[in-house]
């Protein structure tokens, strides 16, 4: 089903200034019986290895979308990514931009049946990409000719599994399309889970 313009709720990333107040905002206008500010509490709360259950409440959300599972993949992501020096590097994110842009989607463009596995580098864009909805549509129905998917529940690994067989498809269609060897680089591959070593450091990172 195609997506109108109007269908499209789009998104500016505020400035640090636009945040506070737009917090301050949404302060004045929240029910006083319920807490408004939550991170004081999750930070709080101990971190669990291998804790994959997750407790619901009895309300029914007329969101269709698993927004607590969507979470939690992106806290898997969020590992990957935001502890690590080089994303704050300016020259290696300028490169990641046009592996993005010059490669990534255009191997969409080229082969759009495929399910191309993106490097952390490449998916850091995209995720940021997708901070500006209009401007998404607009560049991946431009570049891509559809609107790109960005489909983060395939996470198993193992050999034999989709994300497994397709990131070897995807490392012989970027050989095949760029004469490259790729799309693997340093500082852009799956680091592993975090170690019980790293959980425990995190009071201490805290204080």
């Amino acid at each position: 089903t195609a997506v109108g313009p109007e269908e499209i709720l789009d998104h500016q990333v505020p400035s640090s200034a636009g945040r506070t107040a737009g917090r301050q905002k949404a302060m004045a206008q929240w029910p006083r019986e319920e807490i408004f500010d939550i991170e004081s509490l999750l930070a709080q709360q101990p971190l669990r290895v291998n804790d994959t259950e997750v407790s619901s409440s009895n309300l029914q959300s007329a969101i269709e979308y698993d927004i607590v599972a969507a979470a939690g993949r992106q806290m898997a992501f969020n590992y990957q990514v935001a502890i690590t020096l080089h994303y704050r590097d300016p020259k290696f994110m300028a490169a990641a931009t046009s592996r993005y842009v010059d490669k990534f989607l255009q191997l969409k463009k080229r082969r759009p049946d495929g399910f191309w596995v993106p490097t952390y580098d490449i998916d850091i864009l995209w995720h940021t990409h997708q901070l500006h909805p209009s401007m998404y549509v607009r560049n991946t129905k431009q570049i891509c000719g559809q609107i790109l998917n960005h489909d983060d529940s395939v996470n198993d690994r193992s050999e034999g599994s989709r994300l497994n067989d397709s990131w070897s498809a995807t490392c012989q269609a970027w050989h095949e399309e760029f004469k490259q060897t790729g799309p693997a680089i340093a500082g852009g591959m799956w680091r592993g889970n975090p170690t019980v070593e790293e959980l425990e450091l995190r009071p201490r990172l805290q204080a």
